[in-house]
């Protein structure tokens, strides 16, 4: 589990779920309430404005009696995107009646992942529950479960009966699943297509901003870069460093972090398409070679022999919630 700070957004009025239907890559109908999902706003250009999570209101917070409005949605954004994402908003309403206030109040999501996620879910849903907070569920980075709560659930999940994991260690985690995230791979104007964003667009949904040119370089004009995910031996490497192939330079490194799987460093960065495959090599201009591996690790039969993820030892507790890996011998 690991805490990640969040900004936040309602949107309300009768006219909230169709005018947000066509302001998002997410399909708004089929969303049931005490739902979210996934979702991207982009400009008409098809660049991010930000990635969020949106969620549907079911009427009332689930598990309480706090009344919010059936036509209610909100949604969850990095830190500093939620000005932006305002701003954009507020100037597409015409004569729509859609309220769109935000958020002051800190708030933070736990984000759950691996075998445990289930009982930690349960654990902090206990917790929540005792002191009269809130949990509401969103998709997680890693394929588990997000969840919203107010600063004040920090004092309760901090003993949690289940690993903690350090910022470095999740970073990690996220790399080796190739999930691009805000302020380290992304930023405003940033093409979704460029960057594997296509697990927050729904496949069969038209009519929203920016829906032209993501149908373009998807199913037209394939994007010239894309961001690809690489391994090497050495120390790791700082962003912006330029990568070369075959005496051109190819793009630049916008990430690095140790590989769990791997025990070596792993590289996200931004390069021409054809140097994204399995097995491809970009150097750096001291020479220092890196081979392209597919993404996530454990999906990925196209990786060469030299390039698959060591076996895992696996994870138990260490001190104060910290998480290590086991000395004995692999099970």
């Amino acid at each position: 589990m690991v805490a990640t700070p969040v900004q936040m957004l309602w949107a309300s009025g009768q006219d909230a779920p169709a005018f947000l239907q066509g302001m998002c890559t997410q399909q708004l109908n089929t969303l049931q309430g005490g739902e979210g999902a996934w979702t991207l706003f982009l400009n008409r250009k098809g660049g991010l404005i930000t990635t969020a999570r949106i969620w549907k209101s079911p009427g009332m917070v689930p598990g309480f009696d706090i009344p919010v409005e059936p036509d209610c949605f909100l949604m969850v954004v990095p830190p500093g995107r939620q000005a932006a994402l305002l701003k954009h908003l507020r100037k597409h309403v015409v004569s729509e009646d859609v309220e769109l206030r935000p958020e002051l109040a800190p708030l933070y999501l736990l984000e759950l992942a691996g075998p445990m996620a289930h009982q930690g879910l349960v654990h902090l849903e206990a917790l929540a529950k005792a002191h009269k907070e809130f949990l509401l569920h969103f998709p997680g980075s890693l394929g588990g479960v997000a969840l919203l709560a107010s600063k004040r659930m920090g004092e309760f999940w901090a003993p949690a009966a289940f690993p903690c994991l350090d910022e470095a260690t999740w970073e990690g985690l996220r790399m080796e699943y190739g999930r691009a995230t805000w302020g380290k791979e992304l930023e405003a104007g940033a093409l979704a297509t460029e960057f594997r964003l296509e697990w927050a667009i729904h496949p069969d949904k038209g009519c929203y901003v920016g829906q032209e040119a993501v149908a373009r370089t998807t199913f037209r004009t394939a994007p010239r870069q894309q961001l690809g995910a690489f391994v090497f031996e050495g120390a790791l490497l700082p962003r912006g460093t330029p990568l070369w192939h075959e005496g051109q330079k190819v793009g630049k490194v916008l990430s690095c972090s140790l590989s769990p799987a791997f025990g070596s460093p792993l590289a996200l960065a931004h390069v021409l398409r054809a140097c994204t495959e399995p097995g491809q090599y970009v150097h750096t201009a001291e020479g220092l070679r890196l081979c392209a591996v597919e993404l996530p690790l454990w999906n990925s039969p196209k990786n060469p022999k030299h390039a698959q993820p060591k076996p895992a030892k696996p994870l138990v507790h260490g001190s104060e919630g910290s998480v290590r890996e086991s000395e004995g011998e692999d099970e």
